[in-house]
């Protein structure tokens, strides 16, 4: 129910604004009143009140906290000043508007990228029926045997790989490097 107000009141906050102006006039009238009552002069009536009442922005910093979240409007004043600045601007609109696209679309075509082949797994139409197998006790398997077993099985699609390592030169000493033959 407190989110109901707080939405109510960012919808009405000018007359809500007014309103507590109206009350804080009214609550410095009334201890003017009360220290004129008791006998001190005009200027030494208004020095108590203000005394007696502290910091009436202070007073309307925290009422104004209380009916919106202080974070919500800060962010809508920073949006709005920005709207301003740029409106006065065209060219640097239209920039910001352009790279605001660009970038928005860079990074949606590179996640696009990254998802669809790094991120989904494989699929396959039939995987029940994929089938790994190895030869020997690790993973290396000649070109001739690879050759063998699949044309040896007949309607079969074959794609296999082995982990290599090769020898990589770039300029100066050659290195190993890992690899896979797929």
């Amino acid at each position: 129910m407190r989110w109901f107000r707080r939405l109510r009141f960012w919808i009405q906050r000018e007359k809500a604004a007014a309103d507590l102006e109206e009350e804080i006039k009214q609550h410095r009238a009334l201890a003017e009143r009360d220290h004129l009552i008791a006998g001190l002069s005009v200027d030494d009536a208004r020095k108590a009140t203000a005394l007696q009442l502290g910091n009436t922005t202070l007073a309307r910093e925290s009422a104004r906290s209380i009916w919106i979240w202080p974070a919500a409007e800060g962010i809508v004043k920073d949006m709005l000043y920005a709207w301003r600045s740029l409106l006065r601007n065209r060219s640097v609109l239209a920039i910001s508007c352009i790279s605001i696209a660009l970038s928005t679309g860079f990074g949606t075509t590179l996640f696009s990228v990254v998802n669809a082949v790094v991120l989904q797994p494989v699929t396959a139409e039939a995987p029940h029926e994929l089938v790994q197998f190895w030869v020997g006790s690790s993973n290396r398997i000649s070109w001739l045997n690879y050759k063998e077993i699949c044309e040896g099985t007949s309607g079969v699609l074959c794609a296999g790989y082995r982990l290599e390592e090769v020898w990589w030169r770039d300029g100066g000493e050659p290195m190993r490097v890992p690899a896979q033959a797929v």
